[in-house]
């Protein structure tokens, strides 16, 4: 059988461009998974969102609904119009305006 004498410069080549290729494959699938990972928690968020459940809406109606019912039993009888009573348990301050 006869051997034949392979070009060492041929065969570095070759290695280097299997190695490139190796390397634009692994970047492209890297690049590929967290572009697909960056869409999809954004999706979930947007839906989230679109569907009502905003959690920063959601924190603001509980502490309007505390605010609201804080301030009805803080009003008493005050004279005169546009006086200031404070609130104790809410630590909010509302105005009362009665017209005499």
């Amino acid at each position: 059988m006869a051997t034949q004498a392979i070009d060492p410069k041929a065969l570095a080549r070759v290695k280097l461009m299997e190695r490139r290729r190796h390397v634009r494959r692994l970047r492209l699938r890297v690049v590929a998974t967290a572009v697909v990972v960056f869409v999809a928690l954004w999706g979930v968020i947007f839906v989230r969102l679109v569907t009502g459940h905003d959690p920063a809406l959601t924190a603001s109606a509980k502490s309007a609904a505390v605010t609201s019912s804080g301030t009805g039993a803080s009003s008493g009888s005050s004279t005169g119009s546009g006086s200031t009573t404070s609130s104790a348990n809410s630590g909010t301050t509302s105005v009362t305006t009665r017209s005499s």
